[in-house]
């Protein structure tokens, strides 16, 4: 089972404060996909949801991890409202 302290060791500089602040991000969760057994990066983030005036909100985004190195690949375009919905998508995963 990989666990967020190893996908922080695999990727230090994408942790830091100030990629934290500009990203918008508020927390971080690993999950598995329930079908392939593959390992994603959770981000419950603010990112830009306050551009032209608007309130910010929150909002989950996930980002798949590579298997072996635990690079942190590009997010997915899905965005989810709430963890639920993030669970319920990974059934699928």
């Amino acid at each position: 089972m990989r666990t967020l302290t190893n996908v922080k060791e695999a990727n230090p500089g994408w942790f830091s404060a100030l990629n934290k602040r500009l990203f918008g991000d508020l927390s971080y969760t690993v999950l598995t996909g329930k079908m392939t057994g593959y390992i994603f990066l959770i981000r419950k983030t603010q990112r830009w949801s306050d551009m032209f005036n608007q309130e910010p909100r929150v909002f989950f985004k996930i980002n798949p991890l590579d298997q072996v190195t635990l690079d942190i690949r590009p997010m997915l375009d899905d965005e989810f409202k709430n963890m639920d919905q993030v669970k319920n998508f990974l059934k699928t995963k």
